[in-house]
């Protein structure tokens, strides 16, 4: 099985960083926390501490400032999944109840 190190860095060599910022500069979207659209080094770093947290947990994703960071974890193998979502929607049934996030910059 790949350690935490070998999946950070595959998705920093691999994950479009690039595109995002493109993405991120076109729609005027800055992080609260640094005041301005983040550049791709702050991007890449928001990553790798995504990844870290959710490698130390439970959890099998977790979401902030756009990136949504899944895990999916088995007794030998683990996968990363990293996206950029601009929008999203969840139509539930409601029958069924769960607890969802969802993160967005107005």
């Amino acid at each position: 099985m790949k350690t935490l190190e070998e999946h950070v860095d595959e998705m920093m060599e691999c994950f479009d960083f690039e595109k995002v910022h493109r993405v991120m500069t076109m729609l005027d979207w800055k992080w609260t926390m640094i005041g301005a659209v983040p550049g791709i080094p702050d991007l890449r770093k928001q990553v790798r501490e995504l990844m870290r947290r959710l490698w130390n947990s439970d959890n099998q994703s977790v979401a902030t400032g756009g990136f949504v960071v899944r895990l999916y974890r088995e007794e030998n193998w683990a996968r990363f999944s990293v996206a950029f979502e601009v929008t999203d929607w969840v139509s539930e049934d409601a029958e069924k109840t769960f607890a969802v996030a969802t993160y967005w910059n107005d």
